[in-house]
């Protein structure tokens, strides 16, 4: 208990000090909260202000009892380390997209869907960094019909994956301080489109490659 005491306790900090700011700030704060942003930077559509931390802790919680619900719950182990770091940067990062949106409730101006662009890569940059030490198993990583029937495929398609999650990730965050806010979603679903679905064909053809060259 002492050890998920230890290793939990930043979350619930960050989880915890959303709802303590919006009690605390709750008359500057409105009802409702922007959550959505048309083409030119201007919110469109709005939740109640306590979604995105609801949200926020929903998503904890999934992550925190996957390992435990998965079939190959013991692969875990081989990345616990990994999945810790993405699971405390996953947190952190809409922790901090939270507490951007309320930024402008106190005359500070900044650019919400930008933010939101760059925390979105910066997510996607961390889990390309970490991606290579996945190991196989059925709710984290590069999951196809091939990654999981082989272990070497796998492998080299999460290293692959890696790579692409790790510099789209880069190259978007740079774009995301050049470019205006009207360039930036086509840029940015290209890039993580790009990502994502390489690594999907890779892991077919690699496997097909494979199959054709078994005895």
């Amino acid at each position: 208990m002492k050890s998920i005491f230890k290793r939990e306790f930043s979350f619930w900090v960050l989880l915890l000090s959303q709802f303590l700011f919006l009690i605390y700030f709750g008359d500057k704060i409105p009802t409702e909260f922007p959550t959505h942003w048309d083409f030119n930077g201007n919110p469109d559509s709005y939740s109640n202000k306590y979604t995105f931390p609801i949200l926020n802790t929903i998503i904890y919680l999934v992550l925190l009892f996957i390992p435990k619900l998965d079939p190959r719950k013991e692969s875990y182990s081989l990345f616990s380390d990994s999945y810790l770091k993405i699971r405390f940067f996953l947190t952190f990062a809409f922790t901090l997209i939270f507490y951007g949106i309320c930024l402008r409730y106190f005359g500070i101006s900044i650019s919400e869907p930008k933010m939101i662009f760059i925390f979105v890569l910066f997510i996607f940059t961390i889990i390309g960094n970490y991606m290579r030490n996945f190991r196989p198993n059925y709710f984290v990583g590069i999951r196809t019909p091939w990654t999981l029937e082989n272990e070497t495929v796998w492998k080299k398609t999460h290293e692959l994956g890696g790579k692409l999650f790790f510099y789209n990730g880069i190259i978007g965050i740079i774009l995301c301080f050049l470019l205006d806010e009207k360039n930036l979603p086509y840029i940015v679903i290209t890039l993580i489109l790009t990502a994502s679905v390489i690594p999907v064909i890779y892991s077919y053809v690699y496997y097909q490659k494979i199959k054709n060259n078994s005895p």
